[in-house]
């Protein structure tokens, strides 16, 4: 399961002038005051005269008549500017080298911007500052130890307040497919969603995409969906829009009226569409050229990536210069492997500007081209810590489902299951996470995949008799190690220690499972286990909540079904019967239709004791004995069977 990765701890710096926003050049002449964190305020003049500055940005556009060398004698000395700047702020350079105290903490430098020149520096591109001396070789970006993020931000757009989104659902925008890499990257988000695509979620409800897209496109697309997108990915062409009286980007869209010909649009019209919807995507990733890109101060006005943040997105990635089309699958791979799975973005970011400096073109500098605006919340990664959980937990959902789906196969094929499938089970369950408010829960979880897993290898024993010795052991083996799973989250109930309290998993679910499995294998459980899930499950029965009710008459059927396999006397067994029964008897209460997924879970729980567990040749093909106890007339198996019939909708019986 995964492991603490450190933490991201964020800087702020922020320069600030008199006057508007616009119309206003560079000049070294101009003084800021510059202020970082709680540091105190200095004042700050740019190296920069308007004119040369953008003279030497145009060489970064991979003009053909720079030579590379130029370009690259611009880079490091524009690198080395920055750096200056930036190290004559109070705080920084002392912030960068010393805040990080974990080898994976990444500290994330955030740029406030609100002049409009301010935004033409390209902030990305700057050497390590070094306080009192010239700047570092290395660039800021790019150091390892620890990873540096720099991003952007508009004073005016306040932090994101929403809950991160849970499901990673994607709108694919895109240009004229033989003008971009749409193919590769349709490949790149088909891969990244695919681990929860399933039989009733299939891959159109995860990525819906519109090739050729008009902005007309992309508003009915919001509007539509009941379902919000998670994160809208546009690919294609940065253009200059010609509508306005000075140099202003957009991206290339299919004309409204007119397919044959493009439209121009401005991030302004873009974020109008995106508005159309019942909330903002929380992330948009901008896939094409210049879409970072100022263009003029003379009048308001910003970049394309720029109106979409002012617009309330959190969390923006554009570019400030050409993006190679070799940069932009390696960078999309990047974004959305750790966007889908809940890592926290800025981690995600230094994660990609490393990944575009190794897999670039050697004379690109994509690395230095993205710029990510953000307004996330300080306290991101516990909103984190439910998506991971939410993630990976239906992630590995899917892919037992598809494990199901190829054992029942397997019936009649027996080359239906594939290899790779109990692999990927184990990978995913390797995701759910291990620490931290759902760290019981997921401890859990991994034991239930496991007892399901195990019950699809038993069925595959049966039905290849040739190979069925070793399915068998596989059995064994998972329910072994799926009763490890829940004794060690039952721990994590009893002993709290040091994580924070427990999320989702109810402590009777945890000491049920346990009870149960530990009596299939003949176990030794922790004293008075079986009391505990009884009390904690008793208690429930007063919950204002009804589902949690239902789940607490379910554990109470399964404990009394237990006790059906211990020796007593007459009364005492009929007791345990009626019990079962008067426990179903509440489930169907609470679900007078049998239709919910509660039932139904329970149903397939009860299933287990009676058409697998109790199933002859069950225990003496494991190695557990003969269990005579579990075949007596009245007892486990019989009572099991009757209670799952009274838990079947009439027309399935």
């Amino acid at each position: 399961m995964s492991e603490d990765a450190g933490e991201v701890i964020r800087s702020t710096v922020e320069l600030l002038r008199a006057g508007p926003p616009h119309n206003q050049l560079l000049s070294p002449l101009t003084q800021y005051l510059g202020v970082c964190d709680d540091s105190g305020a200095v004042v700050v003049n740019l190296p920069f005269e308007h004119v040369p500055f953008e003279r030497r940005m145009r060489s970064l556009r991979y003009d053909p008549d720079v030579d590379p060398s130029e370009r690259n004698h611009v880079l490091r000395e524009m690198g080395a500017q920055l750096a200056e700047l930036l190290s004559g702020i109070p705080g920084v350079s002392s912030r960068l080298a010393g805040r990080s105290r974990h080898r994976d903490d990444v500290v994330h430098l955030r740029v406030v911007l609100s002049a409009s020149e301010l935004s033409l520096l390209p902030y990305e591109l700057a050497k390590l500052p070094v306080h009192g001396a010239d700047a570092s070789d290395q660039w800021l970006s790019l150091q390892s130890r620890p990873q540096v993020c720099v991003t952007r931000h508009i004073r005016s757009v306040g932090s994101y307040r929403g809950q991160w989104p849970d499901r990673p659902r994607i709108l694919f925008v895109s240009g004229k497919g033989d003008r971009v890499p749409f193919e590769e990257h349709r490949a790149v988000l088909r891969a990244a969603v695919a681990p929860w695509v399933t039989e009733g979620r299939p891959e159109d409800y995860w990525l819906t995409v519109i090739e050729n897209a008009s902005v007309a496109d992309v508003r009915e697309a919001m509007e539509q969906d009941d379902d919000p997108y998670a994160i809208v990915h546009v690919l294609a062409h940065g253009a200059e829009d010609d509508t306005e009286d000075q140099v202003r980007f957009g991206i290339e869209l299919a004309d409204v009226n007119d397919a044959i010909y493009e439209d121009v649009v401005s991030g302004e019209r873009f974020a109008s569409a995106l508005t159309a919807g019942e909330r903002l995507p929380a992330a948009v990733v901008l896939s094409s050229c210049d879409s970072a890109q100022q263009g003029g101060i003379e009048v308001p006005g910003a970049s394309f990536a720029h109106a979409l943040h002012a617009a309330g997105v959190p969390f923006v990635v554009g570019s400030q210069f050409p993006l190679t089309e070799e940069g932009s699958i390696p960078l999309t791979e990047v974004l959305y492997d750790g966007m889908l799975w809940g890592e926290h973005p800025i981690r995600i970011v230094a994660d990609a500007r490393r990944r575009l400096h190794t897999d670039a073109p050697v004379d690109a500098h994509d690395w230095g081209s993205l710029v990510v605006y953000e307004a996330l919340p300080d306290e991101l990664d516990e909103r984190l810590e439910t998506v991971r959980y939410r993630r990976a937990r239906t992630a590995l959902d899917a892919a037992l489902e598809s494990f199901d789906r190829a054992v029942e196969a397997a019936r009649d094929d027996v080359e239906a299951v594939g290899d790779d499938l109990a692999p990927r089970i184990e990978e995913l369950r390797g995701r759910l996470p291990a620490r931290g408010p759902y760290a019981a829960e997921c401890r859990a979880l991994s034991a239930s995949s496991r007892k399901r897993q195990a019950e699809a290898t038993y069925r595959l024993g049966e039905w290849r008799p040739d190979e069925g010795e070793p399915q068998f052991a596989q059995t064994l083996g998972l329910l072994h190690e799926a009763f490890d799973d829940y004794s060690a989250a039952l721990r994590k109930f009893i002993v709290i220690g040091d994580e924070p309290f427990h999320r989702a998993a109810s402590l009777h679910w945890v000491a049920v499972q346990t009870c149960s499995l530990g009596t299939v294998l003949d176990r030794p459980l922790l004293p008075g286990c079986w009391e505990t899930a009884h009390l904690s499950a008793t208690e429930y029965l007063e919950h204002e909540n009804a589902r949690e009710r239902g789940w607490a008459h379910g554990s109470l059927i399964e404990l009394w079904l237990l006790k059906l396999t211990e020796a007593g006397i007459e009364s005492e067994h009929e007791h345990r019967r009626t019990k079962v029964a008067e426990h179903v008897d509440g489930l169907t209460r609470l679900d007078p239709a049998l239709g919910s997924f509660m039932i139904a879970s329970t149903r397939r729980q009860l299933d287990r004791y009676h058409e697998w567990w109790g199933a002859p040749g069950f225990f003496t093909s494991l190695g557990l004995g003969e269990r005579e106890e579990w075949r007596r007339e009245g007892g486990i198996v019989d009572t099991a069977r009757e209670m799952s019939r009274k838990l079947t909708p009439l027309g399935r019986r």
